[in-house]
């Protein structure tokens, strides 16, 4: 019955995100076949830096197979397993959208390209999220879930992951409102002065003027 209850949540989850994705007339827009290879990646790289490749590959199996785990040192592995893919899908998300809006900024002389430089540039956090609270965390849940009298006994054993979760998320969402900014001056015809001295600061720093001459080949 758990079993059928998961398929049921994943199904209706996918659907969710389809209907979305569908109800806005732009559905290419929303996916992003090099950031998704570009996080799994990154992801697969920390974790065999973190655990190797056979930890990794052991704690998905018992998962997936509903193993009851009776020693503790072996949950706790599983756990901690887990738990470190939760901050690298996290991890990876920020990394990637840092990544995005920097060449984003690059392209602020032409406002035209701003918009949606911050849409593609904002896609890896929402992979992210996907990743982390939606396939991640309902495994992780299913391994405690099975194993309850091992998990009270291995939670000196087991890292915490909830803060460092949060970290992210509030940078995340800082980055995002700083873009938003950003953006939103870059479109006003009459800004503050201010405002507007922030913005050619930024783009000082990337070393762009908005007067450089054109170059013609």
């Amino acid at each position: 019955m758990a079993f059928v209850s998961r398929m049921v949540g994943m199904v209706l989850v996918t659907f969710f995100v389809v209907w979305v994705t569908l109800c806005t007339g732009m559905f290419y827009v929303w996916w992003s076949f090099e950031t998704i290879v570009a996080m799994v990646v990154m992801m697969c790289g920390g974790m065999m830096m973190s655990f190797g490749t056979r930890l990794p590959l052991q704690a998905l199996g018992a998962t997936i197979r509903g193993e009851r785990i009776d020693d503790v040192a072996t949950f706790a592995q599983y756990l901690n397993v887990f738990n470190r893919a939760h901050q690298l899908a996290w991890a990876s998300g920020l990394l990637l959208m840092i990544v995005g809006h920097i060449a984003m900024m690059y392209s602020m002389c032409d406002p035209s390209r701003i918009g949606a430089g911050v849409a593609i540039g904002s896609l890896p956090i929402m992979y992210a999220a996907l990743l982390a609270e939606f396939i991640i965390s309902p495994m992780k849940h299913a391994l405690v879930s099975r194993n309850k009298e091992v998990f009270e006994q291995s939670r000196a054993r087991v890292d915490g992951s909830v803060a460092m979760t949060v970290g992210f998320v509030a940078a995340s969402l800082s980055m995002l409102a700083m873009l938003f900014m950003v953006t939103l001056f870059a479109f006003d015809e009459a800004p503050d002065e201010r405002l507007m001295e922030a913005v050619h600061e930024i783009r000082e720093a990337f070393e762009y003027r908005a007067d450089r001459p054109e170059i013609v080949e």
